[in-house]
């Protein structure tokens, strides 16, 4: 409100009932106005009218621009005083006090914006009106008079105050060293005062209506217009506002000038109490509370009832609701924007959420996930169990799928009562597990009983460590069937049921099968070995790579005895040389020994034998022996066949006859061997051109020794016919003797 304004009214009488006191002179006349109407006026519009402006006064200026301009209207300074800019008027921008016409200007008033060199920078000031009058003395006939001349200023906010009877008409931001407009506003919440609009003080303020009413009697029907009570403000009997009605079925509506809906209603309360039903944004009335459409406390509400939104609903504050409440949109709690159904908390602050329900409960309190046939039809269930002291994770279906243990901590899926940290009741299937902290503990263990998982039996825990006894940390791997060990989801190790190891094989055939390279020892500086243990714990084989620190070329050794090189048997070395019986080996295969044995594996009686143990190095074959070098020559000395007659049965003579007949078969050539380089010139037969006795079974060679008997037989019986001729011609060199 305005200032409190009090004064005596004083008023010049100019005539009376016996007396006629005459014309009311200029002075007297000025005296009432100054006695009486000058004050009236003031206590009317301080005492009744809080101060500010009344109507008009509007600030308008262009961003960048250097003016701003101020439209016709009213204002009450806060002595009560009438401030009018009139477009009929004229005002004053002078930055002294105005005191004759000089001083005036037009309106709308054009208030000029210079550069300020003492504030260069962005600042703040206000835009006031102020109550004057200057003095027109007599012209033109009219004699003196007081001309109402309002005071527009640019004042800085620092030496701006309201005791002079200034009034605020907006706050505008200048750029000094441009001397421009940045922005006006009306208020700012930096500053204690801004633009203030003027008000009026009732006690009680009642709103009438025009009402046709119409009585009717037994004999006559009665018209009637008239204006009545539509409503009634009077200030309460504790304080604050009372708003009240007539009747019972009277309505107060709240809406934008043409019907429609306005942006928001805000209401800042401690408690907003409705008796009855409240509807808002909808005619229906499903609820002793309805809202169809936005509602925003920012207090304490209460709502003792059903209550219906059909918008959003913000509440700052406690809030109680007593009956149904129903949400046909998104609610949050602690956020006025929730992107959710149910959304607590907008990330600015620590929120929580309380189910709390009574002690000693098999159901104290529990959430619930239904599907539209709510718990008739599919649901899942959190419930908190008082009396067990748990949590459950329920469903239609399973009664527990998860249960939490209050007092030890402990979490079972599938079961109630949980004896480990974690217990499964079923199959785990899980992208990565971890198991305890690293170095692990005898406590920390995988066991698949045959109570949870049935894969055949056969005691199918998989990983197990023992923890306890003379066993404590010992690890167990066991499956049914086999274990295998896989890298990218294949093979590459492989444990049977009957104890053979796969390694780069799915399938095993032997106690080790290995498809790839095996490597043994650790560096070049230690010895890899293989052993080979005998069932009765005898005549131990090894496999090794030789001693320590002699090898210089390497080599790789066969040896017997209890440890490895005890008895070397083979000996490998680096540059392919293999020695038998001897480790340093000068020959591709050196042999210290006196028998070498090459035997048909189908026929144990096929055998070569290269023996040293007489007084010379004999080669025995049980069959024929061939020699085939690609048709080149072999060298050999001393060659022997056996011709034992131990060896050879049904023996019969070879004839002459046969012999000369055989003989006369060979045909003697010259050839040379085919892809040879020497290309020399060889003397002997043709294999497929020689008789049968002569020829291989294949026809693919000839038997010399064969040859051999054959030209004995023949020179038998050519020397028989050498011998008979040459006794032939000693006879007739004796005839012809003695014919002379």
């Amino acid at each position: 409100m305005s200032d409190e304004v009090y004064k005596s009214l004083k008023r010049n009488l100019f005539f009376s009932q016996t007396t006629e006191l005459g014309s009311p002179t200029g002075k007297e006349l000025f005296q009432d106005y100054r006695d009486y109407h000058l004050p009236l006026a003031q206590m009317h519009h301080a005492n009744l009218h809080g101060w500010g402006v009344v109507r008009g006064l509007e600030l308008s200026g262009a961003v960048g621009g250097s003016a701003i301009t101020v439209s016709p209207g009213i204002a009450i300074d806060n002595l009560g005083r009438l401030i009018a800019l009139s477009e009929e008027g004229s005002a004053a921008v002078s930055q002294t006090r105005p005191t004759n016409e000089t001083d005036k200007v037009d309106v709308p008033v054009l208030l000029q914006l210079t550069p300020d060199p003492e504030t260069p920078e962005e600042h703040t000031v206000y835009i006031t009106i102020q109550f004057e009058e200057i003095f027109i003395p007599e012209q033109d006939g009219a004699g003196p008079r007081l001309e109402q001349v309002p005071w527009l200023r640019i004042q800085p906010v620092s030496s701006f105050t309201e005791n002079e009877g200034s009034v605020i008409l907006g706050i505008a931001i200048l750029n000094g060293a441009s001397g421009t407009l940045v922005d006006l506003i009306d208020q700012d919440e930096v500053l204690a005062r801004g633009r203030r609009l003027a008000g009026q003080s009732l006690t009680e303020l009642q709103i009438l209506r025009q009402a046709r009413d119409e009585i009717t009697t037994d004999t006559t029907t009665m018209l009637s217009i008239a204006n009545v009570i539509s409503g009634t403000i009077r200030s309460g009997a504790n304080g604050g506002l009372t708003l009240t009605v007539p009747r019972s079925e009277d309505r107060i509506t709240v809406e934008e000038t043409t019907g429609g809906n306005f942006a928001e209603l805000s209401i800042q309360a401690n408690t907003f109490s409705v008796t009855g039903n409240t509807t808002i944004g909808t005619t229906a009335q499903p609820a002793q509370l309805s809202v169809n459409g936005d509602l925003t406390v920012t207090a304490d509400m209460e709502v003792l009832g059903s209550s219906q939104f059909n918008g959003n609903l913000s509440v700052t504050g406690n809030t109680r609701l007593q009956g149904n409440f129903v949400v046909l949109d998104k609610t949050g709690i602690r956020t006025i924007n929730p992107d959710h159904d149910l959304q607590v908390g907008d990330a600015s602050q620590p929120v929580s959420v309380s189910l709390r329900g009574p002690d000693l409960s098999d159901s104290s309190s529990s959430l619930a996930f239904e599907e539209n046939a709510g718990m008739n039809g599919q649901w899942f269930k959190f419930i908190h169990d008082t009396q067990d002291n748990t949590l459950k994770l329920s469903s239609l279906e399973t009664d527990p799928i998860m249960a939490f243990k209050r007092t030890t901590g402990r979490v079972g899926i599938g079961l109630p009562e949980p004896g480990e940290r974690l217990e499964v009741n079923g199959r785990i299937k899980a992208g990565a597990l971890t198991i305890g902290s690293w170095p692990a503990s005898s406590s920390n263990y995988v066991f698949f009983g045959t109570n949870a998982l049935d894969q055949s039996n056969d005691d199918n825990y998989a990983l197990l460590q023992d923890s306890a006894g003379s066993g404590r940390g010992r690890t167990y791997l066991n499956s049914p069937v086999d274990i295998r060990f896989r890298v990218a989801n294949r093979d590459k190790m492989v444990l049977t049921q009957s104890g053979k190891i796969g390694i780069g094989t799915a399938d095993p055939r032997t106690d080790l099968h290995v498809l790839g390279r095996i490597s043994t020892g650790l560096d070049f500086n230690s010895a890899g070995a293989i052993t080979f243990y005998p069932p009765d714990g005898y005549a131990w084989f090894h496999i090794d790579n030789g001693p320590k620190g002699k090898r210089p070329q390497g080599r790789l050794r066969i040896s017997h005895g209890n440890k490895p090189g005890d008895h070397e048997i083979v000996n490998i070395l680096q540059n392919g040389t293999v020695g038998i019986g001897t480790n340093s080996p000068d020959t591709t295969l050196h042999v210290v020994g006196n028998r070498i044995r090459l035997m048909n594996t189908k026929k144990s009686n096929q055998y070569i034998d290269l023996r040293a143990d007489g007084s010379a190095l004999d080669l025995q074959s049980s069959l024929d022996l061939y020699l085939n070098n690609n048709g080149k020559l072999v060298w050999y000395r001393n060659l022997k066949k056996v011709s034992s007659r131990e060896f050879k049965e049904e023996i019969t003579d070879l004839t002459a006859e046969e012999a000369v007949d055989i003989l006369g078969g060979l045909n003697p050539v010259k050839y040379k061997y085919k892809g040879t380089e020497d290309k020399e010139l060889h003397l002997g037969f043709i294999a497929e051109e020689v008789p049968n006795l002569i020829a291989t079974e294949n026809r693919k060679g000839i038997s010399p020794m064969h040859i051999i008997a054959v030209l004995c037989g023949a020179m038998k019986k050519y020397r028989q016919e050498v011998l008979a001729l040459r006794e032939e011609i000693n006879r007739l060199q004796i005839q012809f003797t003695l014919k002379q």
